[in-house]
């Protein structure tokens, strides 16, 4: 059991290789963050606000990068 007093007794691989970056991002990120934010704020969801900011950021920054030459339109259909 690691107490948090030392190292962790498991050493993290590295996956620079694997998983180069930077990826690249659609220009539309933000506004689809913020375009989720509306959305999740009109259907009244409960969600506290730190998870709300997590899962916001999450949501549109993946999908930015997972269809970086995307249309606002399109990335709004994963919103």
């Amino acid at each position: 059991m690691n107490t948090g007093s030392g190292p962790s007794p498991f050493a993290l691989p590295n996956l620079q290789a694997t998983f180069p970056g930077p990826f690249p991002a659609n220009a539309h990120a933000d506004t689809v963050e913020k375009h989720l934010l509306r959305w999740i704020a009109e259907r009244n969801l409960p969600v506290p606000p730190a998870g709300l900011q997590t899962l916001c950021g999450i949501t549109s920054q993946g999908i930015a990068r997972a269809f970086p030459a995307a249309d606002l339109v399109l990335q709004r259909c994963f919103s």
